[in-house]
């Protein structure tokens, strides 16, 4: 068998084990939002699986839990938190026009505060298509 062969075959299976394994893993969880497994005896692994088409093996214990869990009590409420600072109520802003330029391309507004200066710029107008003639 040549190479290329090979290849193609080794692909084409490994395409096939991935749809199959998809198939078989829609099912999982199940209907109710459990999860089914077998867990080894000896060695501890777990092995999840689909109830449907797969049992537990003679040295495995079936498992089972749920995918959702189980809805806890509410907890009681935290401590408040440290005040915070005062804010200011803006008295001491002051907003004017920007011409357009450097800062807004199409014009806007200046916004100066104590903490330094914001500018709100307005959208550059598009111009309008008229549409076919």
């Amino acid at each position: 068998m040549r190479k290329s062969d090979l290849l193609s075959a080794t692909a084409g299976a490994l395409v096939a084990v991935s749809i199959a394994g998809g198939v078989a893993w829609a099912a999982i969880p199940g209907p109710a939002g459990v999860i089914d497994g077998c867990y080894q005896k000896n060695e501890g692994q777990l092995r999840v699986i689909d109830t449907t088409s797969d049992t537990c093996r003679p040295s495995e214990i079936p498992i089972s839990w749920s995918a959702q869990g189980v809805r806890g009590e509410k907890g009681d409420p935290g401590r408040p938190g440290a005040p915070g600072n005062d804010g200011r109520d803006g008295a001491n802003a002051t907003v004017a026009p920007e011409a357009p330029g450097a800062n807004c391309p199409a014009g806007g507004a200046k916004v100066v505060t104590a903490s330094g200066v914001t500018y709100v710029c307005s959208a550059p107008s598009v111009p309008i298509d008229p549409g076919p003639d």
